[in-house]
């Protein structure tokens, strides 16, 4: 929780949702990536990339 808010701090995270709301987000996130690998959706070696990019367009600041 510490690393979200110090990231909205710095203006990298979105600020104006609360920060339990983007961590919630971040490990729904993970666990769709591994199930998505679990039903042969995505590559093992590729879903941490896919994950990475559908969370910095789902709290990056903008």
């Amino acid at each position: 929780m510490a690393e979200i808010e110090r990231g909205q701090r710095d203006g990298d995270l979105d600020a104006t949702v609360p920060a339990q709301w983007i961590e919630r987000i971040v490990w729904s996130i993970v666990y769709t990536g591994l199930h998505a690998v679990g039903d042969g959706l995505v590559a093992r070696h590729g879903v941490d990339d896919l994950i990475r990019r559908t969370l910095r367009g789902a709290i990056s600041a903008r």
